[in-house]
C-alpha cells in the first residue's frame, strides 16, 4: 500500500498510468517521477493486476529505488550498512536487489522464481549480462528509469530491452529527448508503444527534413509530432503552473572569464590544430563527418580517424580551458598507455589522448601556470560558503579530475566526489554524507552525478563546462530544484571562457532544448511546426574567432 502524499499534479500521472498501462512519464527533474511510479505500481497490486514489479535502474539509483519503496510503501524495512552510513532498504523477501557476481545473482535469480516479491530492483548491466535469467522472471509490471538509456537503435541495451514485455510498462525521464533530436523518443516509444510512432520510415518522412548526405536540415511538422506524441505521454515541467507553486524558484547567472596570455596562446595552437582537421575532414569526407556525435555523449571514435582527430581537438580544448593539467594527465595517461601495449600489459585506466600527447611534447602547454576558471570557481565557492553556513554547493564538470583539483584548492570545506568510476556502494555512501552531513558542503560531480540524484539539501549549483548534451545538462542543472527542496529561491551559475567554443557549445545545448520543447511542450517551432538550425558552422566560429 502506498502511504506517501501525492501532490494533485502527481495524483493525475497516477491515473493516467493505470488507466492506459503503457505510458512514458515525462514529469520534469525534480517532480517526483519515482513517488509517482511507486503510487502507480502499488495501486495495481492493491487491484489484483499486478503482483511482481521489475525496475530496470542505472546501478548509481538502484538504492535510491529501494529507499524511495521503503519511505512510500507498508513493506516491511530492514537496515543495511553501506561504507559509514546507515540505510533502510525493504526486506528482502518484499524487494530484492540484484547485485554481486555471477553465483549470487543466479542464487538471487532462484529467490525470485521462488518466492515472487513485490519488487526486483535490476541494472541495465543485469539485463545485458544475465538477459537469460531476466527474460524469464514472472512480472506484470516493467519500469525503465531514465528511459534515455534505450533512446539509440543499435544499442544492445535497446536492442534486449525492446524484447521485454509486460501489461504495464513504463518508461520514466524528464528528459525524452536529450540531444536535439525527436528520433531518441520514436526509439523510446518502440518499448512503451509501437503503435504511436508506428513504421520508421514514416515517422521519418514525416518529421525530417534531411540533405542529400542524409543529414538533418530541419525538424518539421512539431505541432502534429506533440499530439501523438501525448497519447502516451504525460508531461509537466516545473513552469506550469499547477507544478510551480510546489517548486523552488531558480535564478540562473553566467560568468565569463577571461583568458591570461598563456592560456590564450596554448588554446590558439589547439584551435589552429582544429580548423586544420575539420578543413580536411569538410574536404575528403564529406556527408561521412557526424560533427553532432561529439555533443551526443556517443563513444568516441578512433584518433586515427577523421572525426576522431576533430573531437580529440576539441577535448583537449575543453581540458586547457578548465585546467591545463587535465590535459597533462591525459598526455601522460598516453605514454603510459604506449609503454604498457608495446611490453605486453593490459592497461585498465583510460588511454589517454594521443592528441593531448603531442600538443605537450610540442611544447604548448610550456609556461602555462595559471589556472583562470578554477580561479574563479574557488572564489564563487567560498564567497557562497562564508555567506551563509547552511549553503551547500552542487559542482559539475565533465571531467572526473576536477573533483579531486577542487578538493585541494577548498581543503577548509567538507567535500565529497562522485563519478562514474565508484563503485555502487561509494556512489550511495557519498549522496549519503552530502545529505546528512552539515560539515558536508561540496558536492563534486561528473556527469555520472547528473542523473536521478535528489540533493534537495544544496542551494547553489555550478558549470565549470558543460554535459555534451542539452538533456544531460538540464539534468545536471535541476539536482537541486525538487519539490522537496529545503530553500525557497535556488541558484544555477555557468562558467565560461571569454571568446572561446564554449560559447558556441552553449548556443548548441539550446537549439536542441528548442527542438526538445517544440516536440514535448508545443514551444519553440515556428507556424509552419519547423526548427531551423540558426546555430552558427564550428568552421565559420574558428575563422571568426581567428580574425
Amino acid at each position: 500500500m502506498f502511504v506517501g502524499e501525492l501532490r494533485p499534479y502527481q495524483d493525475e500521472a497516477v491515473d493516467r498510468m493505470v488507466e492506459r498501462g503503457s505510458l512514458l512519464l515525462a514529469y520534469g527533474q525534480g517532480l517526483g517521477k519515482t513517488v509517482v511510479t511507486i503510487a502507480a505500481t502499488e495501486e495495481l497490486m492493491g487491484e489484483g493486476e499486478v503482483t511482481t514489479t521489475l525496475i530496470v535502474a542505472l546501478s548509481s539509483l538502484k538504492l535510491q529505488w529501494a529507499q524511495a519503496l521503503a519511505n512510500f510503501t507498508d513493506v516491511r524495512k530492514r537496515w543495511i550498512k553501506v561504507k559509514d552510513q546507515h540505510i533502510r532498504v525493504p526486506a528482502e523477501d518484499q524487494c530484492i536487489m540484484l547485485d554481486g557476481g555471477p553465483e549470487k545473482r543466479a542464487k538471487l535469480y532462484q529467490q525470485i522464481q521462488e518466492t515472487q516479491p513485490e519488487y526486483v530492483i535490476a541494472t541495465y548491466d543485469n539485463v545485458i549480462d544475465d538477459w537469460k535469467q531476466i527474460r524469464q522472471l514472472d512480472v506484470q509490471c516493467i519500469v525503465i528509469d531514465e528511459a534515455t538509456q534505450v533512446k539509440g537503435f543499435k544499442a544492445e541495451r535497446s536492442k534486449k530491452l525492446k524484447r521485454m514485455w509486460a501489461p504495464y510498462r513504463y518508461a520514466l525521464t524528464g528528459t525524452p529527448i536529450e540531444n536535439g533530436k525527436p528520433e531518441e523518443v520514436f526509439s523510446i516509444m518502440e518499448w512503451v508503444d509501437p503503435n504511436v510512432f508506428g513504421r520508421w520510415d514514416r515517422f521519418d518522412e514525416t518529421y525530417v527534413e534531411r540533405n542529400h548526405f542524409g543529414g538533418v536540415l530541419r525538424y518539421k511538422n512539431m505541432h502534429e509530432f506533440h499530439e501523438v506524441l501525448s497519447e502516451a505521454m504525460i508531461r509537466k515541467t516545473p513552469e506550469d503552473p499547477e507544478v510551480a507553486p510546489f517548486m523552488p524558484k531558480v535564478e540562473f547567472a553566467e560568468v565569463m572569464v577571461k583568458m591570461d596570455f598563456p592560456t590564450r596562446r596554448a588554446y590558439k595552437r589547439i584551435a589552429e590544430d582544429l580548423a586544420v582537421e575539420l578543413a580536411i575532414a569538410s574536404g575528403k569526407n564529406r556527408g561521412m563527418f557526424d560533427l553532432a556525435a561529439y555533443y551526443s555523449g556517443h563513444k568516441q571514435p578512433d584518433e586515427k580517424s577523421a572525426q576522431g582527430k576533430i573531437m580529440a581537438r576539441m577535448l583537449a580544448a575543453q581540458m586547457l580551458l578548465d585546467h591545463p593539467d587535465l590535459l597533462r594527465k591525459s598526455a601522460k595517461d598516453f605514454e603510459e598507455s604506449e609503454k604498457a601495449r608495446r611490453e605486453g600489459v593490459k592497461k585498465a585506466t583510460w588511454p589517454g589522448s594521443k592528441y593531448a600527447y603531442e600538443a605537450v611534447e610540442a611544447g604548448y602547454l610550456d609556461g602555462l601556470h595559471t589556472t583562470p576558471k578554477l580561479d574563479a570557481v574557488v572564489q564563487e565557492i567560498q564567497e557562497i560558503l562564508d555567506a551563509d553556513p547552511d549553503h551547500k554547493v552542487i559542482v559539475f564538470s565533465f571531467f572526473r579530475d576536477m573533483g579531486k583539483l577542487l578538493q585541494e584548492a577548498l581543503p577548509e570545506y567538507g567535500s565529497v566526489v562522485f563519478h562514474g568510476q565508484l563503485t555502487q556502494t561509494a556512489k550511495a555512501a557519498a549522496k549519503q554524507k552530502f545529505t546528512q552531513s552539515r560539515s558536508c558542503r561540496l558536492f563534486l560531480a561528473s556527469d555520472a552525478g547528473g542523473y536521478g540524484l535528489d540533493l534537495p539539501e544544496a542551494s547553489h549549483l555550478i558549470n565549470i563546462d558543460f554535459a555534451n548534451s542539452a538533456g544531460a545538462q538540464d539534468q545536471r542543472n535541476t539536482r537541486h530544484r525538487r519539490t522537496s527542496s529545503t530553500w525557497k529561491t535556488i541558484y544555477v551559475t555557468d562558467f565560461l571562457m571569454e571568446g572561446t567554443l564554449e560559447e558556441r557549445k552553449k548556443e548548441q545545448l539550446g537549439l536542441k532544448r528548442r527542438v526538445a520543447s517544440a516536440a514535448l511542450d508545443r514551444k519553440g517551432a515556428n507556424k509552419a511546426g519547423e526548427i531551423e538550425n540558426d546555430v552558427e558552422s564550428l568552421g565559420k566560429h574558428l575563422a571568426r574567432m581567428a580574425a
